[in-house]
């Protein structure tokens, strides 16, 4: 378990997760070290075994990834697998030859193969083959969790691996075309206010995922660190349509939508959340009030935000 003077290190320190985890990792340690990309590229082994050989982490928090939304994925499949294969391989190989102590390392609801059955319970995970529309991100990420397995039976390199819903807050990446849905329709509904037009969405407003705000991700990242070993599911236990999150960001906007349904992914994605349940686990903030703070963070960040 992490005490105030473990050394922790945390990669994809300046995305959506990493941003919040920041802020509630300092309140409690002291030695923590957050990097982003544009401090070390880990798709080198080299560069990422100097990381370590400098900072000599005791725990790690491994968020850093190549992420896009559906169309972003679709676009880029090669990108995607090798430059997570690389990141994640070279991060688990460098746990191993320093001797880190615990590693948590993102996985993702999109890892679950497409006949799975509804709640995804942990179990399943390999079965079947993930949805086309981000295939190539889940299969790399399933090599992630292959490897964790691996080194954990053959050197006992303890880890954590939460398979995460659909996570939004403050410090997303906001891009219009290869962005998740909730950073892009947020910057969607700002232009349509700020233009003075309508708001096209993507899909039919019928595709069903669990939210969560990346706040109380944080807080749940430093349980699972300090309380549980294994895979598990992530999520905020309430089931939401894109169709909810217009309706929200129309109303707070004051800005009309309408559909074209030519884009949308897999229908329906939800979770077994019985092991965070039973470690105390329940969000803090709702997906309207998250929307609420994430859009406000990016009026007033409307000049300098990520794409």
């Amino acid at each position: 378990m992490m005490n105030f003077n473990s050394k922790i290190l945390i990669t994809g320190a300046t995305g959506v997760v990493g941003t919040a985890l920041n802020k509630e990792l300092l309140f409690k340690y002291k030695n923590c070290l957050f990097i982003g990309s544009k401090d070390c590229n880990l798709i080198s082994l080299y560069e990422t075994q100097e990381l370590f050989e400098e900072y000599k982490p005791d725990y790690v928090f491994h968020l850093a990834g190549c992420v896009y939304g559906i169309l972003g994925n679709l676009n880029n499949k090669g990108k995607s697998f090798y430059n997570n294969l690389m990141i994640n391989t070279n991060i688990i190989e460098c746990c191993k030859i320093f001797k880190v102590k615990k590693v948590l390392c993102m996985g993702t609801g999109a890892m679950y193969g497409i006949g799975a059955q509804i709640p995804l319970k942990e179990i399943e995970l390999f079965n079947g083959r993930p949805h086309s529309s981000e295939d190539s991100y889940a299969q790399a990420k399933r090599a992630m969790l292959s490897q964790l397995e691996a080194y954990n039976f053959e050197y006992g390199l303890d880890f954590v691996c939460p398979i995460s819903c659909n996570l939004f807050g403050e410090g997303d990446r906001f891009n219009l075309e290869d962005g998740h849905v909730i950073p892009m329709l947020i910057r969607k509904f700002r232009n349509a206010y700020n233009n003075n037009t309508d708001v096209e969405v993507w899909g039919d407003g019928k595709i069903y995922r669990d939210f969560l705000y990346s706040k109380d991700v944080a807080r749940l990242l430093i349980l699972l660190m300090n309380n549980y070993s294994g895979t598990v599911n992530i999520g905020s236990g309430t089931i939401n349509s894109i169709h909810d999150i217009v309706n929200i960001l129309s109303n707070l906007t004051q800005v009309k939508y309408y559909y074209n349904n030519e884009l949308g992914g897999q229908e329906k994605r939800f979770y077994d959340l019985s092991i965070i349940k039973r470690l105390g686990f329940s969000p803090k903030c709702s997906l309207e009030v998250g929307l609420i703070y994430t859009y406000n963070w990016f009026v007033k960040n409307e000049l300098n935000f990520r794409e």
